[in-house]
């Protein structure tokens, strides 16, 4: 992730060192077995990250969605 993805993260109110630590937690976990990824502390943390992230997604597409039908004829 670069400072420009960052910044409109940080925008959304999104911990960005939460959020670095769940994409470390990520990378580490695709490069392990789920086995070894449950011996990991910041687990959770890492669930909690994403299911903000996938909120905020749903919610950006959700608005979007609404600003198209509105513009259109």
């Amino acid at each position: 992730m670069s400072a420009v993805d960052l910044l409109p993260v940080a925008f959304q109110g999104i911990d960005i060192r939460e959020m670095l630590a769940g994409a470390a937690l990520m990378d580490e976990a695709n490069r392990t077995t789920m086995s070894e990824l449950h011996r990991i502390d910041a687990f959770p943390l890492t669930h909690v990250i994403v299911l903000k992230e996938i909120k905020r997604k749903n919610r950006h597409e959700k608005e979007e969605k609404n600003l198209r039908s509105r513009s259109e004829p």
